[in-house]
């Protein structure tokens, strides 16, 4: 698959295409990864991914938050 990157905005985000997230090659993930740095935001179609496809290629970008559950998150004070 080549990987190609199409531009949403003038500004930021591109959505990304020709590539299987689930069977990524680590010179693939190279070029999402500098593709990212340079539009900030990536759209990615289609992408028939299992939970743990998804958790592999998310934690390739760093440490991932876990995260909150219902209830035991952080409480906004409403006070005046």
């Amino acid at each position: 698959m080549t990987l190609s990157a199409r531009p949403l905005t003038p500004a930021v985000g591109v959505e990304i295409s020709g590539i299987d997230l689930s069977s990524l090659t680590d010179s693939s993930f190279a070029e999402i990864e500098r593709t990212w740095h340079t539009y900030s935001a990536l759209l990615f179609r289609d992408q028939r991914l299992t939970d743990n496809d998804l958790l592999s290629f998310s934690r390739r970008f760093g440490e991932l938050d876990l995260p909150l559950i219902a209830g035991r998150g952080p409480r906004l004070s409403h006070a005046p």
